[in-house]
């Protein structure tokens, strides 16, 4: 059923589209009685490199609904067309509210205690385990991506598994971590500020098992906006020196892999919006590299030459012959 007829047979109208974020996903605000309600289109079943599922959204709302978190109702579903209508949270993200004065050390505070809520609370859910999921394997992005635009040539044999082998001995340093449900793209934009004060959670469909420090970084040292170190400090309180050894080490494979994103994005998917999120991304990168935990990864790139420093004359024609085939 095509979204037009499938909002017409339900009694809805549009009012307007929402802007697509980097996925396949898309959004369409509806109307019907004086309700609000978002069409929510979970982009192609086939076809394209990584799909998501309704399926997965209506059972992952499913069980964060039954742990009293807030999830989006699902009031119409169309499963083999990858659509369906669901509860609308409003325009107010997180980070909207503080743009608009919200105290920022009470939402981060909430958006902490949904993570621990997370990391306290058995998943009965089968999710894939984050160890083996393609965003496991997008770490490498940095050198598919960064290192050929940084360089203006081509990469030479065996550089992606230098890095990637650097990274490998850096983890098994470490002791295993605890896991259990990892939302992967937690960010104040994906939170939503609801009458009386409670968060809505939103684009959870691609749901991991995995370390819960990935969550916690991806919240704290977020691309999209600064978070005051005061508030970074005491929501890190607390925490052992394994889990500060997983948060550095997959924080900063996060940094380095959205640095190669924001390119792919710009190359590939011409969406160049994400390059402004690029000096935030490096200064993390900068600051990481002071933990002892990356000495290893810090020496790999003052080798490579790599010092982070803004990329200069970007021009993805130029950029995308230097891509290599494989390049994720």
């Amino acid at each position: 059923m095509k979204h037009a007829d499938f909002i017409t047979f339900h009694g809805w109208h549009i009012i307007e589209a929402l802007p697509q974020d980097g996925s396949a996903r898309s959004y369409i605000r509806l109307e019907k009685n004086g309700k609000t309600a978002l069409l929510m289109d979970c982009g192609p079943l086939s076809g394209i490199s990584y799909i998501t599922r309704l399926t997965d959204f209506i059972r992952i709302g499913g069980w964060l609904r039954d742990i009293n978190l807030r999830a989006p109702e699902i009031y119409e579903a169309d499963e083999a067309a990858n659509i369906a209508i669901i509860e609308d949270f409003g325009g107010t993200s997180l980070k909207a509210a503080m743009a608009q004065g919200h105290d920022k050390k009470d939402l981060y505070t909430k958006a902490a205690a949904i993570l621990k809520r997370f990391e306290d609370t058995p998943c009965p859910l089968a999710l894939n385990s984050f160890w083996e999921s393609p965003m496991r394997r997008a770490r490498q992005r940095l050198v598919d991506w960064y290192i050929p635009a940084v360089r203006g040539e081509a990469n030479p044999a065996g550089l992606r598994e230098s890095y990637l082998g650097i990274w490998d001995d850096i983890e098994k340093q470490l002791p295993a971590p605890a896991e259990g449900f990892m939302h992967v793209d937690f960010h104040v934009e994906n939170l939503m500020l609801l009458p009386g004060g409670d968060i809505g959670i939103i684009d959870f469909q691609e749901a991991l098992s995995g370390p819960p420090a990935y969550d916690l970084g991806n919240l704290l040292e977020d691309m999209r906006a600064d978070v005051p170190d005061d508030i970074q400090t005491t929501l890190l309180h607390g925490r052992d020196e394994g889990f500060m050894g997983w948060y550095r080490v997959l924080t900063t494979q996060f940094h380095m892999r959205l640095l190669g994103q924001c390119i792919r994005w710009a190359v590939h998917d011409n969406k160049p919006q994400y390059m402004k999120f690029m000096p935030r991304l490096e200064n993390y990168v900068i600051s990481a590299l002071e933990s002892p935990v990356l000495a290893p990864l810090k020496s790999w790139c003052r080798e490579e030459g790599l010092d982070f420093s803004p990329l200069q004359g970007f021009n993805p024609d130029k950029i995308r012959p230097l891509i290599a085939e494989d390049a994720v």
